[in-house]
C-alpha cells in the first residue's frame, strides 16, 4: 500500500468531516439541536456512529480486502 491509496481517503474524510461537523455546529447554534433533550443526543450519537462505521467499512474495502489472498 502506498501514499497514492491513502491520500484520497484522508482528503475525503478530512474535508468531509469539516463539512459534517460544521453542519452540526450550525444546527446546534441555530437551536435546532438541543443536547439537553434525550432524543437529540441519541440522534447525534447515531450520526457520529454512522459516519465512523461508514469510514471504517470504506477503509476495509479500500485497504484490506483488495490485498487478501496475495
Amino acid at each position: 500500500m502506498d501514499i497514492y491509496m491513502v491520500a484520497p481517503y484522508l482528503y475525503q474524510y478530512t474535508v468531509g468531516s469539516i463539512v459534517f461537523f460544521g453542519g452540526l455546529l450550525i444546527v446546534h447554534r441555530a437551536g435546532a439541536m438541543d443536547l439537553k433533550n434525550r432524543a437529540a443526543r441519541r440522534t447525534l450519537a447515531i450520526l457520529l456512529a454512522g459516519m465512523a462505521l461508514f469510514a471504517s467499512v470504506h477503509a476495509l474495502f479500500q485497504f484490506v480486502f483488495p490485498f487478501v489472498g496475495e
